[in-house]
């Protein structure tokens, strides 16, 4: 099987009490990280003003387009579980090439911002197509990112066969009624499942805290995919994704240094 992952890379600084680090993110790096860790052959579609082949395996097919900038983002964990952003810098939209469309099984689109993707992306027509709607959920105002939807957000999810919000997410978009499967995530709580089959919820499995949770979401949502279009049921997919995000969430807090862990 083979996917398409279209949006931003990003330049992550990420906050975490009293511990600062930098690398590599987005939803195209951790899907795509997660897929290659599944065996999914994947494709990628991205922009930035630096070379980044360093941060996808090496068997990731990367078209990267030049772009004056390269997204970065700050994200700031507060011990009440919250996350605040900032955005100093956002790559130019990525356009929509129909060739890079072709002769994959499905798509994965994770825009970062209202903007990362050109519309033409959200009206992809005979391929199957998921949506991480994050980056349709917040505007970026002078750096700082502010929760505050595009208006055809909704619009846009009822278009998708799969849709991955947060809880705080799906909230902002009003809880529309969309035709496809969606996954509401409640991080270390597991989430809710909406499908044809009916409501179930997952858990994570097991729950992992006291980590930086950066990424995890994509990892998730790349895992459920895989499942799916490899002939699970959705509930089973979604349970399945539980496992491999905890899994992932471990291997990363045994590389943790910070004392306490």
């Amino acid at each position: 099987m083979r996917v398409l992952i279209a949006g931003s890379i990003a330049r992550d600084t990420n906050f975490l009490d009293d511990d600062v680090r930098s690398d590599w993110g987005g939803t195209v790096v951790y899907a795509a990280r997660a897929y290659r860790a599944l065996d999914i052959e994947v494709r990628v579609l991205t922009s930035a003003a630096e070379p980044i082949d360093a941060a996808f395996p090496a068997s990731v097919e990367v078209v990267a387009l030049p772009s004056p900038v390269t997204t970065r983002f700050e994200n700031h964990y507060h011990s009440d579980g919250k996350r605040t952003q900032r955005a100093p810098t956002l790559a130019a939209p990525l356009p929509f090439d129909a060739a890079l469309v072709s002769g994959v099984d499905w798509v994965h689109l994770g825009p970062l911002h209202p903007h990362d993707l050109v519309d033409d992306w959200y009206s992809i027509s005979g391929n199957r197509c998921g949506l991480d709607v994050q980056g349709l959920t917040r505007h970026v105002v002078n750096g700082e990112v502010i929760a505050d939807p595009r208006p055809d957000a909704a619009t846009i999810a009822a278009r998708m066969c799969w849709l991955k919000a947060s809880i705080r997410e799906w909230t902002l978009l009003h809880a529309p009624a969309v035709p496809g499967e969606v996954l509401i995530t409640r991080g270390i709580e597991g989430g809710v499942l909406e499908c044809d089959a009916g409501s179930s919820t997952w858990r994570a499995d097991p729950p992992v805290d006291d980590c930086d949770p950066t990424g995890a979401g994509d990892v998730f949502f790349a895992a459920y995919l895989s499942r799916r279009n490899g002939g699970a049921t959705a509930a089973d997919a979604a349970r399945d994704a539980a496992k491999f995000t905890s899994a992932f969430l471990r291997r990363r807090r045994g590389q943790d240094r910070r004392p306490d862990l």
